[in-house]
Formats: C-alpha cells, sequence, structure tokens
C-alpha cells in the first residue's frame, strides 16, 4: 500500500453543478466591472463607505467616523431626535500636462450615513472634532438617560 493509496483525490470527471459554475462566473464578473470602473473614475468603489464606531459611556454617546481625503467644509453633522446624520462629498481633481498632452480628471462622490442613537441627548452640548479624516462628535446624555437602568424580572409561564 503506497501513499497514493491514503490519499483521497477528487476525480477530474466529476461533473461541477451548474449552480458552482454560474456563482463563480458572476463573482468573475463583479471583479471585472469593479475593477473597470475603479481605473475609469479613479475612485475606488468602497471609497463612499463609511465607517462609524458608536459608544455609549455612563454620561455620553462617542461618535467616531473614518473620512478620508474629505475636507471639513464638505461635511454636513445634525441631528434629529434619536438619529444623527453625517452627510459629505469627496471631491477629486488631477491634471496633468505633458508637452502636447493634457489630462483633467474630476471625480465626485457623496454619501449619507444616519445612525440611531441608544438614548436622548442634549443637543446643544454637542461636540464635534474632526482631525486627519477622522470626526470624533460627543453627545451628552439628557439626565433621564444617564440615571440607573431599570431591571424587568422575567417569570416563566
Amino acid at each position: 500500500m503506497g501513499l497514493k493509496d491514503l490519499v483521497h483525490r477528487k476525480s477530474d470527471t466529476t461533473p461541477k453543478r451548474w449552480d458552482d459554475s454560474f456563482l463563480g462566473f458572476h463573482r468573475e464578473m463583479n471583479n471585472l466591472f469593479s475593477e473597470f470602473f475603479r481605473d475609469f473614475y479613479d475612485v475606488e468603489p468602497a471609497a463612499m463607505n463609511v465607517a462609524v464606531d458608536v459608544q455609549e459611556t455612563d454620561k455620553t454617546v462617542e461618535v467616531t467616523v473614518e473620512l478620508p481625503g474629505i475636507d471639513e467644509k464638505d461635511l454636513d453633522v445634525s441631528l434629529h431626535r434619536d438619529s444623527l446624520t453625517i452627510k459629505g462629498e469627496k471631491k477629486r481633481e488631477s491634471e496633468k500636462k505633458e508637452g502636447n498632452f493634457h489630462r483633467v480628471e474630476r471625480s465626485y462622490g457623496s454619501f449619507q450615513r444616519t445612525v440611531a442613537l441608544p438614548c436622548e441627548v442634549e443637543e446643544d452640548k454637542s461636540d464635534a472634532k474632526y482631525a486627519k479624516g477622522v470626526l470624533h462628535i460627543s453627545l451628552p446624555k439628557k439626565a433621564s438617560s444617564a440615571g440607573d437602568r431599570k431591571k424587568i424580572s422575567i417569570k416563566s409561564a
């Protein structure tokens, strides 16, 4: 008995399921279009995805948003009842001149992200700071929200 007898090999003649072939084709087409549009617009498709972290402490709700490449003047942050909305627009322009060659490219992309807040906050005492592509928002809780939580007992039926 040799090593080849101990190793199970899948036969090359095993027919593939149509679903597997179609899903592979679908994945390849998505990759092809993503590559094409990324090169064409010079903006990655994930560029407008906004990473948001929300952390609740005893006295505040802290929101951190990653916004690389976006100017502070292109951001709009608003608070409405129990939700925080962050809007922005990324503008990019490049120009290249060499001899008889002149190329100007512009790309724009906007985003909007609304986050549900875990409790009521003091709208007037909110604070936002933007540095190095990171927006940090501090929202103090209302006095009624910052108090102890009431535990609800569970009874068996």
